[in-house]
């Protein structure tokens, strides 16, 4: 199983958007290899299935894309959850 470096960095994002880990793109091959094997039904969807990141992305952060519109947030927990709210569209209150 290949995958591309456009595979890579786009299921790089899509992690860090979806669940908030920013992985390094070597380590996203394993998520990338699944979603292809889920894509061409060589994986059936009710099968779990566990993909291991080994490395953050911070252990070379120049090698994935550039993230844009990140918002500046003040170091408050009302305006964490007002940025995750209007920003992210979760609901963090209880």
């Amino acid at each position: 199983m290949t995958v591309t470096d456009e595979e890579l960095l786009r299921l790089q994002a899509e992690l860090g958007r979806r669940e908030g880990v920013y992985a390094e793109l070597a380590s996203v091959a394993s998520i990338a290899a699944l979603a292809k094997l889920r894509a061409d039904d060589r994986l059936r969807q009710s099968v779990t299935a566990v993909a291991v990141l080994t490395a953050t992305g911070l252990k070379d952060p120049g090698a994935g894309g550039t993230v844009e519109n990140v918002p500046v947030i003040q170091p408050t927990l009302d305006d964490l959850e007002r940025v995750l709210r209007d920003v992210y569209q979760t609901n963090v209150s209880g």
